[in-house]
């Protein structure tokens, strides 16, 4: 029809501009750091192992919070089956530019020197963490919002959520290594007040995705296999002290999604009709439990804490799906 060409190229349009304006603003400002020196990145992320270049590698961690960001978040919304395949292609158009978007706002705040933003590994770990935020949020409106919505989300997201993580951690101290507070909470929030400021378009509009048919159930259980293979590295990717932390981060994580895992078993059969939850139930749980470790990750010294933690989390999804949906 009229109005889906139309829609359509005001997409292309919107994405052309868009790059055409990243790649001048990276031209005029951004450069590859001659050093790693100290005191160039978020309080949020690692910079201690700069002086111990064989405390571990950036690619690593990068290549996982990467893979969460691009992997696990695009198959978290595969639960909403109007738009379970087209919520991989949102997350990839939506990470694409919100990585951009963040390596130069998040440079402005953290590496600008002489005029120049210099650039280095670690600053991909601190993009794909505002990506991911942007991702979250974006869960709250994929079931009725056009791409065009969700570029203009990206681009006002960005700069909000690098002032945020500014406040809490550099001028706070607030310890939040996995992201709790800056990329879940921040993210959820965000996208709860975008959805509520809209929701009388959305009434209007009446435009909704037409079902895709897709299994969703099917796509869930990748996501909770990306979850399971790459959170634990997206925590830790952040720790404040590698060498010791990094360690209980991650194995945290782990114990935490696992007792998550089975508080959706114990409570979901009492809530509803079935012996068993569906996937997308278990893959929510499983994210309750992993971003409760994103702030007490490194602090548990023990992992019945985590334990704890998880399966309490893990509760909370089943509980708000039967008495608050």
């Amino acid at each position: 029809s009229a109005h889906a060409a139309s829609s359509r190229l005001k997409v292309s349009g919107m994405c052309f501009l868009l790059q055409m304006l990243i790649i001048i603003l990276f031209a005029a400002f951004v450069r590859y750091s001659p050093d790693a020196g100290p005191g160039l990145c978020s309080p949020q992320l690692n910079c201690s192992s700069r002086k111990n270049p064989g405390s571990g590698s950036y690619y690593p961690r990068s290549r996982n919070v990467c893979l969460q960001t691009l992997m696990g978040f695009g198959f978290l919304m595969v639960f909403l089956g109007r738009c379970s395949g087209g919520s991989v292609a949102a997350c990839l158009l939506v990470t694409a530019f919100a990585l951009q978007w963040a390596l130069f706002i998040q440079g402005f705040m953290y590496s600008f020197r002489n005029g120049k933003i210099y650039m280095e590994a670690q600053s991909m770990v601190g993009a794909d963490f505002c990506a991911g935020a942007v991702l979250v949020s974006v869960g709250a409106i994929l079931d009725w919002a056009n791409p065009l919505q969700m570029l203009l989300l990206s681009l006002l997201e960005v700069p909000l959520f690098s002032a945020n993580e500014y406040v809490l951690l550099h001028l706070m101290g607030v310890s939040d290594n996995g992201g709790s507070l800056t990329v879940h909470a921040f993210g959820a929030y965000f996208g709860l007040a975008l959805s509520w400021s809209l929701r009388q378009h959305r009434a209007d509009s009446g435009e909704r995705p037409q079902d895709t048919g897709l299994p969703a159930d099917a796509l869930a259980a990748v996501g909770i296999v990306c979850l399971w293979l790459f959170w634990p590295g997206f925590v830790s990717a952040a720790a404040a002290a590698p060498a010791s932390v990094e360690p209980w981060a991650g194995l945290n994580t782990y114990v935490a999604m696992a007792a998550g895992t089975l508080a959706t078993f114990v409570v979901s059969p009492l809530l509803r009709e079935g012996s068993a939850p569906c996937a997308s139930q278990v893959q929510d749980a499983t994210v309750a439990a992993a971003a409760v470790m994103g702030m007490a990750g490194e602090m548990l010294l023990a992992p019945f804490g985590a334990l704890v933690a998880g399966f309490l989390a893990g509760l909370i999804p089943a509980l708000s799906s039967r008495f608050l949906a």
